[in-house]
């Protein structure tokens, strides 16, 4: 039976597996109980990004007239920024009409939503066109 627990955690190392145990312990409700091998795999994943709070300081800074947002974007949001159109469409957005639907868009593609994605790889394929942005290179 420990054979089939600890299989179930083989791509954890020992110091990872002792924090997402200490984790699920210090737990205020689940941590009453003993831990299954869903709870202790949960504890063991990053805390989730909020890509609402993401959005807000793209805004910011875009507002200071900083472009630049590589530092501030995981992999996940620079494709779902890119789904949109990058900086330069939230930049060139009217802000009554254009940012809220932006904002959705840019939050559906942080979910994985497929549509969004296919907008990012269409956008690729018509810059490696011969006549596109990149000229086919």
């Amino acid at each position: 039976m420990l054979d089939l627990w600890l299989a179930m955690f083989h791509g954890l190392d020992d110091p990872s597996l002792a924090a997402a145990i200490v984790a699920h312990i210090g737990d205020p409700e689940a941590g009453r109980y003993f831990p299954t091998p869903a709870d202790i795999l949960r504890c063991s994943r990053p805390p989730a990004r909020d890509h609402a709070a993401t959005w807000e300081a793209i805004l910011a800074r875009i507002a200071r007239g900083r472009y630049e947002l590589a530092d501030l974007l995981d992999p996940t949001e620079a494709r779902a920024l890119a789904s949109i159109g990058g900086s330069w469409e939230i930049r060139m957005a009217d802000t009554d009409s254009k940012l809220p639907r932006l904002r959705k868009r840019f939050l559906a593609a942080c979910k994985g939503d497929p549509v969004a994605h296919r907008a990012v790889e269409a956008r690729e394929s018509f810059r490696a066109l011969p006549g596109g942005r990149d000229g086919g290179r």
